[in-house]
């Protein structure tokens, strides 16, 4: 998967694009977010964050990618977000993984 990620800053979205191409929020300055940015913002956060924990988890690399967003971008919300859907990306795999072990 190709993919470049560049950390943003407390007032600007991270660099991001990957092979569906690239977000309309990337690298936009908190100011500029509509509340339709705002929507797809929150809708790449709740799958990205998701796949992502899903990921690091049956990779055993969990924690690897759990920061995205700049700690101060959106008053935190963003990053905020970004980890409970990540957390809940290592849990679906988890549990995955234990009904895969038991045959569940």
């Amino acid at each position: 998967m190709s993919q470049y990620y560049l950390m943003g800053s407390a007032i600007k979205a991270p660099t991001f694009y990957n092979e569906r191409g690239v977000p309309n929020w990337s690298g936009m300055s908190e100011t500029r977010f509509t509340s339709e940015l705002k929507a797809e913002l929150q809708r790449f956060i709740e799958i990205e964050g998701f796949q992502r924990g899903y990921e690091d988890e049956c990779n055993d690399t969990v924690g690897l990618r759990i920061e995205f967003f700049h700690p101060e971008f959106m008053s935190g919300a963003a990053q905020i977000t970004w980890e409970k859907h990540y957390r809940q990306g290592v849990a679906h795999a988890q549990l995955a993984r234990c009904k895969a072990v038991v045959g569940g």
